[in-house]
């Protein structure tokens, strides 16, 4: 099994500040083995080179795919380069407004830490049950 992660937001809960995030999201794609690593490896690497990166003598070389900097129709065109199958994608998002005073100090942060040692494993939903299929268990290790 070969995880990647990526998260989005910051840690910091002075909202008062212009650029402290609303919301914490970490995603993680699950891949069942290296075979489907590399086919996202793949399809990234087509993806760049046949969608962004086309054109000579352009002064920007794009490096990774974003989100919200992709357009609909490159989206479409890197999910058509991925397996259908042997991966997931799960997210956990916390929306930090709602996280309650005495959480958000050094030491409710800790206590979360705490609480969470103490809990051996998460369940977990595919984010996008449509793409990919199930893999076995529906938590990460199993």
């Amino acid at each position: 099994m070969i995880i990647f992660l990526d998260e989005s937001g910051d840690l910091g809960f002075n909202f008062e500040k212009q650029k402290t995030s609303r919301k914490f999201v970490i995603t993680l794609l699950v891949c069942d083995g290296a075979d489907g690593a590399d086919g996202f490896k793949r399809a990234v690497r087509r993806t760049l080179k046949n969608k962004l990166n086309h054109k000579k003598g352009k002064d920007r070389v794009v490096q990774e795919l974003k989100g919200t900097g992709t357009t609909l129709t490159i989206k479409e065109y890197f999910f058509r380069q991925i397996s259908a199958s042997g991966w997931g994608i799960y997210t956990v998002a916390l929306n930090k407004v709602r996280v309650e005073e005495p959480l958000r100090s050094k030491q409710g942060k800790k206590k979360l830490y705490k609480v969470r040692k103490q809990k051996k494993t998460v369940p977990v939903r595919p984010m996008f049950p449509g793409l990919g299929q199930p893999m076995e268990g529906n938590t990460p290790g199993t």
